[in-house]
């Protein structure tokens, strides 16, 4: 693995902190997720090999637009789509863009609500719970903003103490 940044490690604060009250699909769920999708990307239909980087579960509405981590509101995706070209959209307009037709954009769609048609319904977060978390994610990031600036301080110090030899 590469360098964890700062920016890295709120984010990897922020998801552990949300997946105590929203977790994430567990592998029995994903394992469905790969079967109905047929292993291949939910919105270009891109076939996807199990265990290599180019494929993802995306979520169709993201955390920031009101979705949860549950696996009704997952799909397959390759990374171009996911990572690359939808980002934060809405899944629904996205597909439009990758359908190369009305019917396929149709099938496509279909599948999708399938999916979470099939999928047992998810229980509403509770907005009380939710509010809790977000309080405790920005003490959390609070602590760590201020752990960064100490390191960063004393990091300056050492410098200044022993400057580096040309």
């Amino acid at each position: 693995m590469g360098k964890i940044t700062p920016s890295m490690a709120k984010n990897a604060i922020r998801r552990a902190l949300v997946g105590v009250v929203d977790p994430h699909p567990n592998p029995s769920q994903i394992d469905s997720l790969w079967a109905f999708f047929e292993s291949s990307c939910a919105y270009c239909a891109k076939p996807l090999v199990r265990g290599k980087r180019d494929a993802h579960v995306d979520h169709l509405v993201p955390a920031q637009g009101g979705g949860s981590n549950h696996i009704s509101n997952c799909v397959l995706s390759c990374s171009v789509c996911n990572g690359d070209e939808k980002r934060e959209g809405h899944w629904e307009s996205f597909l439009r863009t990758k359908a190369p037709d009305d019917l396929e954009f149709a099938a496509r769609k279909g599948r999708i609500e399938s999916w979470g048609a099939a999928c047992a319904p998810a229980s509403p977060l509770d907005a009380a719970l939710l509010e809790a978390v977000n309080r405790e994610i920005g003490a959390a990031i609070s602590a760590f903003d201020r752990a960064l600036d100490n390191v960063r301080r004393a990091k300056m110090a050492r410098q200044i103490e022993q400057p580096i030899a040309d």
